[in-house]
């Protein structure tokens, strides 16, 4: 071989090399299976070939959803893709406690915790279409999915006092730093969670999470518009969020809720946005001591006999509160009828950027620890 034949060989040789090693890339163009978070899809077709989860999931009641969620959990975090479709949930079933007690909290749909208390496991839960509600559209006009996901509840359940469809699991360890908080970081939209109308059901309880991310999402009722019964059990919260102390933020940007006792339960680390709650007895509530600034843009409250019911200490700063309560239709119920736009039991320091009423009495219940602050209204 000459001088030039070895060095074309050498070339040639090299040449082979990259592009086998190209190719190598363009077939795994990520890193290697072992070290990847997964991502599955779960679907509410019998039909193994559209999902890695379903109702084909050996022994599953939540079509896949609590398998799916063990599944990436376990495996350090993860993605979660329901596809577009009605998932029923029978309520009567056994449901998964979220606490120590047997009794006080529960969820069909359980987000388990870390292994340690500083072990943080990043988890994605998301539809794979729009947020869809039913209300939607006429009022009294019961309309089918076209493109969403709704988890729906049939069937009530008072084996709790606080049952759940969807929930997070309190940690069996109380870290001095971190408390009984579940360090999960929860990403959760694109679902829809519907349940009977007056049930004890909540939908999203997320009070022993951390740091959650709530958008696109809805919570109503399986009843047309006109036809809501008033709320009365205290634990239907379409909304919960994690309590003082969970040392994370609650983001929510974009929720829906409509004839719930209470829309959104928040006390601390909350920044919200984009919030639309109807006929629910209580729009916007609070729990526990909040020592820390929370932000709210955008609420909107139809059709609540109270707006916002602040019930401990509170710091909050609301960019704009709009309560709209004219009767234009006969859709409303006399239970729906507007008491007060705000409402505190306990002193605290609000902060109201702009506020808003289209046939609201405008009352305002306070006591005199209250610093509220309305730096414009119309």
């Amino acid at each position: 071989m000459t001088k030039w034949s070895k060095e074309l060989f050498s070339i040639f040789l090299l040449i082979s090399i990259w592009n086998g090693v190209t190719l190598a890339f363009q077939k795994f163009p990520h890193t290697p299976a072992a070290t990847r978070l997964p991502l599955v899809v779960v679907t509410n077709s019998t039909n193994p070939s559209e999902g890695d989860f379903g109702p084909f999931t050996f022994n599953t009641s939540t079509y896949g959803i609590q398998e799916a969620i063990d599944f990436v959990f376990h495996n350090g975090g993860g993605r979660i893709i329901l596809k577009n479709g009605i998932y029923k949930l029978n309520g009567s079933t056994n449901l998964l406690p979220l606490d120590s007690s047997s009794t006080d909290r529960a969820a069909l749909i359980r987000i388990p915790y870390p292994k340690s208390d500083f072990q943080y496991v990043p988890l994605t839960i998301e539809g794979e279409g729009n947020v869809w509600n039913y209300q939607e559209g006429n009022l009294g006009t019961t309309k089918p999915p076209t493109d969403g996901v709704i988890i729906q509840v049939v069937g009530n359940n008072t084996s709790v006092k606080k049952p759940a469809v969807i929930g997070i699991q309190m940690p069996p360890y109380g870290g001095s730093t971190y408390g009984f908080r579940n360090q999960v970081i929860l990403s959760l939209g694109y679902i829809t969670v519907r349940v009977p109308a007056n049930s004890y059901w909540g939908a999203y309880d997320l009070y022993y999470g951390t740091s959650v991310d709530v958008h696109h999402a809805a919570a109503d009722m399986d009843a047309p518009t006109a036809d809501i019964p008033e709320p009365l059990f205290p634990s239907m919260i379409a909304l919960q969020l994690p309590e003082v102390g969970s040392y994370g933020p609650s983001i929510v940007n974009g929720f829906f809720a409509v004839g719930y006792y209470g829309g959104i339960l928040t006390s601390s680390h909350a920044s919200l946005r984009a919030i639309f709650i109807q006929s629910c007895k209580n729009g916007f509530l609070t729990e526990t001591n909040a020592n820390h600034q929370n932000y709210i843009a955008d609420l909107l409250i139809q059709w609540c006999p109270i707006g916002i019911n602040m019930s401990h200490v509170q710091y909050y700063y609301i960019a704009s509160y709009d309560a709209e309560q004219t009767v234009t239709s006969p859709a409303q119920k006399s239970w729906q009828k507007h008491i007060n736009d705000i409402e505190f039991s306990a002193p605290g320091s609000v902060v109201i950027g702009h506020a808003h009423a289209v046939g609201s009495p405008g009352k305002l219940t306070t006591n005199n620890s209250t610093l509220l602050n309305i730096i414009s209204s119309s």
